[in-house]
């Protein structure tokens, strides 16, 4: 059961399955021995285990919780077992972020946002890393502007938040975007996360187990400094959460 629940008493993830078969041409995954056939448990499985752990420190200043990071969260057989690990944890009032390369639908969007117990307990990052070359190099993900469309729901949200992630920073491909995630930033409000790539090697990113560390690339630096002018722009996503507990609010 080693992977599916990981982590600190900052940030705990939880993985109701390992790998995913997307074959994004980035990901880090089979580069730690998860491969694109998902071995999955159930969420009771994962919150059995998640509850053995001795660093879970419960309420809104407590640990973070993150789903997957191992997985595609929202794909068609982890969704439903992603609804009963959230139907679960909101109840102890921490912070829970989930990112996801699939569409989520006006009516689920919805249901999640009735689960949660105060605005921006639940942080959806959507993952957009690549807009003009989604479809060859994320052949098995939503196409870019289906993964977008929960923001034009947004006025109809109480509790959820988005923002996008734009991490990794894929070299020579990412940054040929920046004008629409800037567009985006202001027409919607949000907020983005901008990160550069995860590459085998020890590291000190708690993604990965430190089995993994981050690369420099000048170009994340560079899409930052562009979208800073649109809007707040983070480097990992518990800065965003850390920003939520200060205002309440973005």
């Amino acid at each position: 059961m080693k992977h599916f629940i990981y982590g600190n008493q900052q940030r705990i993830f939880l993985n109701t399955a390992l790998g995913c078969p997307a074959r994004c041409q980035y990901c880090y995954l089979p580069h730690i021995g998860l491969g694109y056939a998902p071995h999955s448990i159930s969420a009771e499985d994962a919150l059995a285990l998640f509850y053995q752990s001795d660093d879970f420190i419960p309420g809104s200043h407590g640990t973070i919780l993150s789903l997957g990071c191992y997985s595609e969260c929202w794909d068609d057989e982890n969704k439903s077992e992603t609804m009963k690990l959230l139907s679960n944890l909101v109840t102890h009032e921490n912070y829970i972020q989930m990112s996801t390369k699939q569409m989520i639908s006006r009516e689920e969007l919805k249901e999640i946002d009735s689960l949660a117990l105060y605005p921006g307990q639940i942080v959806i990052y959507l993952s957009v890393p690549t807009l003009l070359h989604s479809k060859e190099l994320e052949p098995g993900t939503a196409e870019p502007q289906e993964r977008l469309s929960p923001l034009q729901w947004m006025p109809e949200l109480k509790n959820l938040r988005f923002a996008l992630y734009m991490k990794p920073v894929i070299p020579n491909v990412t940054l040929e975007d920046a004008p629409v995630y800037g567009r985006l930033m202001e027409t919607y409000q949000v907020p983005a996360i901008v990160g550069p790539l995860l590459v085998t090697g020890r590291g000190t990113v708690l993604v990965g187990e430190g089995d993994l560390k981050e690369i420099d690339n000048d170009e994340s630096i560079i899409l930052q400094d562009i979208l800073a002018q649109h809007g707040d722009v983070y480097t990992h996503s518990t800065q965003l959460i850390d920003s939520l507990r200060t205002t309440k609010n973005y």
